[in-house]
């Protein structure tokens, strides 16, 4: 994809952008000028000016505007790209566009010592506050390399203090140097110095020469603000290379450079954000649609959610019950008991290219393998589900109270009745209890029980001592009982490590534990933890492999990004339900930090068929330390970033070209879209159970065989939530065209009774598109179907049938379908809700108290009321059930 190409509403996004952060001095004209001995292209506040020297070289400058006048900013007079093989100024151009919307010169040489010819063309855009710069070096024979080199980049005379500077990233807790293994996402940088901002962004897809034969990409550079030779360079440093030569053919080089005047950003949470802002309309907004090889048509989620549940239901190759022990759900309730747990392997039985890991029985499993695909299954089955698969659901979801440990007060991997061990990791602790929470909001109230949220209640003591014993610096690895930090169990020699950005899912669990019981003491649990983490923390990190102190968010190491997902939510909701701004700033901070952790970027490296033939742009990569990314951490990414678009109107067009390029994308953590030259081995194809999902896709830094680990089981519950995200409620009749759900955050119940359904429908493409949005699994009744401020009413049928609209390029509608009672069922729903949580409430209540002090009296008459208010729960009789719940509550606060 050629980024210099952007369609027409990716420049209108960037208008927008300039008309927010643009100086009052800023201009949208773009133009050439020229004479004898010099060329410039003007863009906005900035222009590239290149001078003829007494050598016959045009010599470049990047100035920025103050007012009436041009400062320089890039002055060091450096070629673009610096190296023995390379360090050419051009002594040619030729002006090939000159317009008020389209300014573009072709700048050209031959290299004085290697002979090859060689140009830069160099465009500005109306609108687009964007330099942008790709150089084309004709290699008739391969190049041979001498050093670190090519360094790419723009060029300032002496050393920059680089204060605010923010650089390629993040870091990881295996390394923890600024120069070494900072991934391969978001290829950025930014730096303020002397009252100028500047940011380059390289556009890697067509960067398609890096391989291990010269610069092994991403392993061996980095885009940064980095010395040479005297001068700042803001560009594509080389710290490493792995061999000698550059192929013939052309050798493509493409990044944009952004300068303007600017006051100095306050922290560099600022700096990343105005990165971010002003690179937002470079990721590419859609991708090609893959074709499900084993139904010979078009992919589609829904297929793969129907066929991901039918696989999880193989017995002895994806599930089997183990029995022989007796769990008592005590202390309060001795007399229901589980005596079977129905749990699954990590990966399908027999399904794995690496005979290590085959797994030829289901033997090892935890909370991850047993339940990580609950919920969104849960969710499925309100929707599309019939008897067998929900009878199969509810027998798994009857495990999911033993996982709360009475001794740690938390939710841990294992029951403890089952053997547990003395260690815990806190981002599962995080993950495990949300989990419960979700099964606990989606559940019909038939199937519903208070244990399973009151459980996950329980559980929330014990994290708040985790957090507090430990000041919010979360460790990787903890004792569960003293909740104090242990040595990193995979690789002993890292010490004790932390990852502080799972403070995200810790203040999202508190919100939730709020909204469930309306205890203050949580939200303030919240509060506190983000603040701490985005503005007062820091840590050291001594081990064997380095030492490092810790002091900017923007420094600390990503562990395993649900943290950083679940930030989002929290510190939204935070906003928008205490009226405090800076937790729309929060909220924003824990989005930047994410989508850091995404490509930007479609690779096609020259020399790697199966890079050649998957997709990963709008995929995140799993941890700071990955080169890769895996079907769970993926979807978990992308559910958040559907609650900020409900609830804010920011970064709209880059998360809904997130969005759509993952939708797609994320097929090809599925086999059965798998192209020949990503096949690991004809086992995963022939698998009964092979539409699970795969864990290990293929990147070329981080090689492997793009599934050859085996069918994950614990990783298969993504398909189901990216059935629920873009197909189970609505879907167009145009593939093409994204119709994405904004309720599975916050409005799951209202979604599946029909009562509300928000969704925004995205075209991506560049061109024009009618289609038809056909509603499903849509109850009957008359609707009311909002498109903005335009309403129209439609029988349940007129709407599964379709409507027809009409999106132009890079268009998005906000679609708002209601009940024409939904007033009433929205109170309905309500009340249906609070039942819930307060029931839950009351279970965490009664059992806390009963390991306090017993079952006293008045417990037992407690627990008599609240029997009884599970049965009104149970006959959708809300009402009585949410009195019998307060009176409790009420009682035992």
């Amino acid at each position: 994809m050629n980024m210099s190409n952007r369609p027409a509403w990716a420049l209108v996004a960037l208008a927008l952008w300039a008309a927010a952060f643009g100086a009052a001095d800023a201009s949208a004209d773009v133009a050439v000028s020229q004479a004898a001995d010099r060329v410039v292209v003007a863009a906005d506040r900035q222009r590239a000016v290149f001078d003829r020297d007494e050598q016959g070289r045009f010599i470049l400058r990047i100035e920025v505007r103050q007012g009436d006048t041009w400062q320089s900013m890039f002055d060091g007079g450096m070629p673009l790209l610096r190296g023995p093989a390379f360090d050419a100024h051009p002594t040619d151009y030729d002006v090939l566009h000159d317009s008020p919307e389209h300014a573009a010169v072709s700048l050209s040489g031959t290299h004085p010592q290697h002979g090859y010819d060689w140009d830069v063309v160099v465009t500005a855009r109306a609108g687009d506050p964007l330099l942008h710069f790709e150089i084309t070096c004709d290699l008739q024979e391969p190049l041979h390399l001498t050093a670190l080199e090519p360094h790419v980049g723009v060029w300032k005379n002496g050393i920059a203090s680089g204060t605010h500077a923010v650089s390629q990233g993040p870091g990881n807790i295996y390394h923890g140097h600024d120069d070494i293994s900072w991934g391969n996402s978001f290829p950025a940088a930014y730096m303020w110095d002397e009252g100028v901002e500047s940011a380059v962004f390289f556009d890697m897809t067509p960067m398609t020469w890096m391989s291990h034969h010269n610069v092994f990409r991403f392993r061996g550079s980095r885009v940064q603000r980095f010395d040479l030779e005297g001068q700042t360079g803001l560009g594509l440093r080389i710290i490493d290379r792995n061999g000698t030569m550059i192929p013939a053919g052309d050798m493509v080089v493409s990044f944009y450079v952004y300068a303007a005047p600017a006051e100095a950003p306050v922290h560099r949470r600022q700096a990343l954000d105005r990165m971010v802002d002003v690179f937002s309309s470079l990721h590419p907004a859609t991708a090609e649609w893959p074709t499900d090889r084993a139904a010979d048509k078009p992919a589609s989620w829904g297929r793969v959610s129907d066929e991901i549940a039918k696989a999880l239901m193989i017995k002895d190759v994806t599930w089997k019950d183990v029995d022989g022990f007796v769990w008592r759900d005590g202390p309060l309730f001795p007399e229901r008991e589980v005596t079977s747990i129905r749990i699954g392997p990590d990966y399908a039985v027999e399904s794995s290219c690496i005979e290590a890991l085959n797994r030829e029985a289901i033997e090892g499993w935890d909370f991850s393998t047993a339940l990580n695909m609950i919920a969104p299954w849960v969710a499925r089955q309100r929707v599309r589900g019939d008897a067998d698969e929900a009878a199969h659901v509810q027998a798994r979801v009857a495990g999911v109270k033993m996982f709360y440990s009475e001794k740690a007060e938390i939710v841990r991997w294992r029951p403890e009745v089952l053997s547990v061990g003395p260690m815990e990791m806190s981002w599962q602790n995080l993950t495990y209890p949300l989990q419960l929470f979700r099964v606990h909001e989606m559940q019909a109230p038939g199937d519903w029980e208070a244990a399973v949220g009151g459980r996950a209640l329980m559980g929330m003591e014990g994290l708040i001592e985790l957090a507090h014993v430990n000041d919010y610096v979360l460790p990787q690895w903890f004792d569960p009982i003293t909740k104090q930090p242990l040595i990193q169990n995979d690789e002993p020699d890292l010490g004790i490590i932390y990852e502080p950005w799972q403070v995200g899912s810790y203040a999202w669990l508190m919100v939730r534990a709020y909204e469930m019981t309306g205890e203050a003491r949580y939200v303030e649990e919240a509060k506190q933890a983000i603040r701490t983490l985005l503005t007062e923390m820091s840590f050291r990190v001594e081990n064997e492999r380095y030492e490092r102190e810790y002091d900017d968010a923007v420094d600390f190491p990503v562990a395993e990004i649900f943290g950083n997902a679940s930030g989002i939510i929290a510190a939204q909701w935070l906003a928008t339900h205490t009226g405090d701004e800076q937790f729309e700033q929060f909220a924003d901070d824990f989005l930047n930090s994410l989508l850091r952790m995404t490509y930007w970027y479609e690779s096609s490296l020259y020399d790697d068929p199966r890079d050649q033939a998957l997709q990963q742009v709008g995929l995140f990569r799993n941890h700071g330390g990955a080169y890769t990314g895996s079907a769970w951490e993926n979807s978990e990414a992308v559910l958040p970033l559907t609650y900020y678009l409900k609830h804010r109107e920011r970064h709209t067009d880059l998360l809904l070209s997130i969005l759509n390029t993952h939708r797609v994308n994320a097929f090809y953590f599925f086999p059965p879209m798998f192209p020949d030259e990503a096949i690991p081995c004809p086992k995963l194809h022939q698998h009964e159970a092979h539409y699970l999902a795969i864990e290990d896709f293929y990147t070329r830094e981080h090689g492997g065989r793009h599934g050859g680990m085996g069918l994950a089981t614990y990783m298969s519950g993504s398909g189901m939530w990216y059935d629920l995200l873009f197909e189970a409620f609505a879907k167009a009749d145009d593939h093409d065209i994204m119709v994405v759900s904004l309720d599975m955050i916050d409005s799951f119940e209202a979604a599946a009774a029909g009562a509300r359904r928000q969704f925004l429908v995205f075209n991506g493409t560049d061109t024009e598109r009618t289609f038809r949005i056909q509603h499903r699994a849509l109850p009957e009744g008359d609707y009311h179907l909002r498109l903005g401020d335009d309403a129209t009413e439609h029988t349940a049928a007129e709407l599964r049938e379709g409507t027809t609209l009409t999106l132009a390029p890079g268009e998005h509608r906000s679609v708002i379908v209601e009940h024409v009672e939904h007033d009433a069922m929205l109170q309905a729903i309500n009340t249906n809700e609070a039942a819930r949580d307060a029931m839950a409430h009351a279970y965490q209540l009664m059992q806390h108290a009963a390991e306090a002090d017993g079952v006293t009296e008045q417990l037992a008459e407690l627990k008599e009321r609240f029997v009884e208010g599970e049965a009104r729960f149970a006959a959708e009789d809300f009402q009585a059930a949410l009195k019998h719940a307060q009176a409790i509550v009420q009682t035992l606060r």
